[in-house]
């Protein structure tokens, strides 16, 4: 089967290949999400193929959930035979370099480049051209993902992002750094021309700048825009609203003796110096977010999902929960920082094994409850919609299970901990089953590439410090493909930190809009250790 493109794909193609001719043969194309970056990509390779038999092929480097969509665009989108395709992943990926040298589109993970680097099977090619999808992986150039992807060979290099910025504006130098965009790959020089200026107060000389760059070498679409004076699709109303949780009397009680415990913590930090406690500051600030969740889940350490794991050499500013991730061990019950306020349990006592035996809800499960219609004291009315419920805390889906099972609601779930085989069949049954209302999805996984489109209700259990993640998240849903109008439910829990964590994103936003809009930025966002002591109020 074959497309037709639409307008906007086919400027982006076009621009594509007159990046493919310039000095520096590449770019960005940060298209919101569900534009059709995959199929504009295609599309260039099709269009511009490599006269070099010995230098023919496209690597196009992708999160593990987005390899095998990336197969299938590739063979159902084009004409059969016109190129051929390779999934190069896993211990049965070919030993022989000729293979990959005789294929047209080799589809790889950031986890098998940087396990590769820096003398695998990988690096012993000339790619005509690498693709990065989800590109914003890279952010953090310490991490083995992003130097890995900047030391691959190629005659053409592209990245591929909804959110090229989302925390601050040195995650772009990574993106320079892999397009090899003179004079800027060069970090003293980003940091010269770009950082410093930023964090000395001349902002709108560095916003200037930064915009001079995005100029030439990035290309980015919203649904909002016009070709031709006309947007450029016409998707169905998407409303967003926040709504506001009260803790019940047990729950603030916990929350509020935590606080206290936690800012008793926090001064004690002020003798050694916070900077030097940073990574323990937030985990104090992960059991204050837990809390508002569900109490049952504070002192049962962090979620850990697999893939989504961070390299090793983390920024201290850069993803603050992949840190935490990073840096809390695998089952860790209690903060060496606040221990025995960690051990209490939702029902006040130390846990016990019987604990999952009196399970209680929250104030959040129940507005999810009510919300979904999954339990309703009038009618026990099954959810009129399909509905995807995000959390970045996997526990949290747990949690969350309980009253559909016990309501015998059929639901499917999808996050890290699950082979990539297992989540493919939780989307068809999402897709296909009109019986499964329901999709519990970490945000983190869900916030990659997928298309959800079958549900057009969502709820996000929790606040995350990066806006541009939710937003991505929430574009799942909201995309080509769509034909209801889409509803989404923020929960927040009122007076606690989640109001604060609101306002942070809320400067984040600006941060974005001031790099790849037209206001004009005030300050650098990076998140500060002050800006993340006002996190504790």
């Amino acid at each position: 089967m074959t497309i037709t493109l639409l307008p906007h794909q086919l400027e982006g193609v076009a621009w594509l290949k007159s990046r493919e001719e310039s000095t520096n043969a590449g770019g960005i194309l940060a298209d919101d999400m569900g534009l059709g970056k995959t199929i504009q990509t295609i599309s260039l390779i099709l269009a511009n193929r490599s006269k070099d038999a010995k230098c023919k092929s496209t690597l196009v480097v992708a999160p593990l959930a987005l390899i095998k969509q990336w197969e299938l665009e590739v063979q159902t989108r084009t004409k059969k035979g016109s190129l051929s395709v390779l999934v190069y992943h896993g211990p049965s990926r070919p030993k022989d370099i000729a293979k990959l040298r005789a294929t047209d589109v080799v589809i790889t993970t950031y986890q098998v480049v940087a396990s590769e680097y820096p003398d695998g099977l990988l690096y012993k090619n000339k790619w005509f051209r690498v693709v990065l999808d989800e590109a914003q992986t890279i952010k953090n150039k310490k991490t083995k993902s992003a130097i890995g992807c900047c030391a691959l060979e190629a005659d053409r290099r592209f990245c591929l992002s909804g959110t090229p910025l989302q925390n601050n504006i040195d995650e772009f130098y990574s993106f320079l750094k892999f397009l090899r965009f003179r004079p800027f790959h060069d970090y003293a020089m980003f940091k010269r021309q770009i950082s410093e200026p930023m964090s000395r107060g001349r902002s709108v000389l560095a916003y200037n700048r930064l915009r001079a760059i995005f100029q030439v070498i990035m290309l980015r679409r919203t649904k909002a825009s016009k070709i031709d004076g006309k947007p450029l699709l016409q998707l169905p109303a998407r409303n967003v609203n926040i709504e506001k949780v009260s803790l019940g009397p047990d729950e603030l009680e916990f929350y509020t003796t935590l606080e206290t415990r936690i800012k008793s913590t926090l001064k004690g930090f002020q003798q050694d110096g916070y900077g030097k406690n940073f990574t323990n500051i937030l985990v104090l600030l992960l059991r204050l977010r837990q809390a508002c969740d569900h109490r049952q889940l504070v002192g049962l350490g962090v979620d850990k999902e697999g893939e989504v794991q961070p390299d090793k050499g983390a920024d201290l500013d850069d993803d603050v929960d992949e840190m935490i991730i990073q840096d809390a061990p695998a089952g860790q019950k209690e903060c060496n920082t606040c221990a025995k306020t960690l051990e209490r349990t939702w029902d006040g006592k130390v846990k016990t094994e019987e604990a999952d035996a009196k399970w209680v809800s929250s104030a959040k499960v129940d507005k999810v409850n009510v919300t979904a219609c999954i339990v309703s004291t009038s009618s026990d009315a099954k959810p009129a919609h399909k509905i995807i419920i995000f959390s970045q805390f996997t526990s949290m889906l747990n949690i969350v299970e309980k009253p559909l099972k016990r309501k015998g609601y059929k639901f499917c779930r999808y996050d890290g901990s699950m082979k990539n085989a297992h989540r493919e069949e939780a989307l068809e049954r999402l897709r296909s089953d009109p019986e499964t209302k329901i999709l519990l999805i970490s945000l983190k996984c869900g916030s990659l590439g997928l298309n959800l489109t079958a549900a057009n209700r969502v709820i996000m259990l929790d606040m995350w410090w990066n806006p541009a993640l939710e937003d991505q998240a929430i574009d799942r849903v909201h995309r080509i493909g769509q034909t209801k109008d889409v509803e989404v439910i923020r929960l927040a829990v009122e007076n606690t930190v989640e109001d604060r964590i609101l306002a942070l994103q809320e400067r984040k936003r600006t941060m974005i809009e001031s790099a790849l809009g037209n206001t004009k930025g005030k300050k650098n966002q990076k998140l500060s250790v002050n800006e993340l002591l006002q996190l504790f109020g």
